[in-house]
């Protein structure tokens, strides 16, 4: 069961909590979830995660979900949204810590929120228990350029939605699987599918705006001078679909891994999921996803 409440962000923004309640939690769990969702989409993990013992709080970002308030506002995030994103997830951890003292909190990112994370673990790793980042990868040599495309599509079009646009950026996403709905590179499962497509907070086509900001937060995260702010101390782990295109079917994961050993993390590894997709928290072998990162939270409880 789930309650949901609204903190004030320093722009005062209406920043959309969903909170998973446990009576004398061992540990907190912050998740940050990815694009074109919401945090209502975890409830069963949240729900797993409670009967171990732990409490989970999510935020619903900035032009997602209930933040977005209307439909036609989805995917509308204000400029530099994604370093607002990351304050938002500041904001609700003072928050957590004021009411939880002296608990270990982890965050857990999942793809564009595992990016987020890779953002706020630079800034704030040293209040951290530990950091999992699932559905994520490291830099792509066309994300500079993708970013210049967006711009002029959103000089263009006014930053009206553009199916184009979306469709150059997930370019070959879907191409290894059938094509059924466009979306099956998400899950195997065709009922997860499904239900993201009917979802009315999920599957939008996003504005150009979006996009720029995108592509160019994560141009900069992956900077080297970026990295290197990561504490080496903090216990990472990330988490993958073998055959998510998100990670490069493996060679993004990998190559992440190597930037955060090549800054001297000491406790840092990565897992890979024989014919895991991209949502390996919704998938067929979610359980042993869930179970996995329940042993890792447990061994990293300080």
């Amino acid at each position: 069961m789930s309650t949901t409440f609204h903190l004030t962000a320093h722009d005062n923004h209406k920043i959309f909590v969903r909170y998973w309640h446990v009576d004398e939690p061992k540990a907190v769990v912050q998740i940050v979830h990815g694009m074109n969702e919401h945090s209502e989409r975890y409830h069963e993990f949240a729900y797993y995660l409670n009967q171990a013992g732990y409490c989970v709080y999510a935020t619903d970002h900035r032009g997602h979900g209930n933040s977005a308030l209307h439909a036609d506002r989805i995917g509308y995030i204000g400029e530099n949204g994604f370093e607002e994103m990351v304050n938002d997830e500041k904001v609700l951890f003072d928050y957590i810590q004021s009411t939880n003292l002296y608990l270990s909190h982890f965050i857990l990112g999942h793809s564009m929120g595992s990016f987020i994370t890779q953002r706020y673990i630079q800034l704030y790793g040293n209040e951290l228990a530990g950091a999992l980042l699932i559905g994520s990868g490291s830099h792509r040599w066309d994300m500079q350029i993708g970013a210049t495309i967006a711009n002029i599509y959103e000089k263009l079009t006014k930053d009206k939605r553009s199916k184009s646009l979306e469709k150059l950026v997930f370019n070959g996403y879907n191409s290894r699987f059938e094509n059924r709905t466009g979306y099956e590179w998400l899950a195997n499962d065709s009922v997860i599918v499904d239900e993201y497509i009917k979802d009315p907070y999920c599957a939008h086509v996003f504005p150009p705006s979006f996009f720029r900001q995108f592509l160019t937060f994560l141009n900069r995260i992956f900077q080297e001078d970026y990295i290197s702010q990561v504490p080496v101390t903090l216990p990472l782990y990330i988490l993958s679909g073998e055959n998510d295109p998100v990670g490069q079917f493996g060679k993004g994961v990998e190559r992440l891994y190597q930037q955060y050993k090549q800054i001297g993390c000491n406790d840092v590894n990565y897992k890979l999921y024989p014919g895991g997709r991209h949502e390996i928290l919704n998938d067929f072998d979610k359980l042993e996803v869930f179970q996995d990162i329940r042993i890792w939270l447990d061994c990293h409880i300080y």
